[in-house]
């Protein structure tokens, strides 16, 4: 039941730097107040916005050793095809957020 999800913000302010950033993406679902197309509708476009110029693209081009960072607080991320015949070992760790900033509303 989606009722039953918490509520979250679509535009997240990070806790350290102070700067706006939408948090959508293929998550996002729902907004409050809008009826489902009006809101499926704000979501596409919020999201073509984020990923409508390639301003605001990072691709990176791997090579052995490479080690990527970020803060998930401030961006979206998406995986790229690869091969799956090349082998690929992937390390995963996450901090736990600031409480007031990243719990549902």
């Amino acid at each position: 039941d989606v009722s039953e999800i918490p509520l979250r913000p679509l535009v997240k302010v990070h806790p350290e730097t102070g700067v706006k950033s939408l948090a959508v993406g293929r998550h996002a679902f729902g907004v409050e107040g809008l009826e489902e197309a009006e809101s499926e509708r704000l979501l596409q476009e919020l999201n073509a916005l984020a990923v409508g110029d390639d301003h605001w693209i990072y691709q990176h081009h791997w090579a052995v050793g490479d080690a990527v960072v970020w803060d998930n607080r401030c961006l979206m991320h998406k995986a790229c095809d690869w091969d799956f015949s090349s082998k690929r070992v992937m390390l995963h760790s996450r901090i736990a957020g600031d409480p007031i900033s990243e719990a549902p509303l």
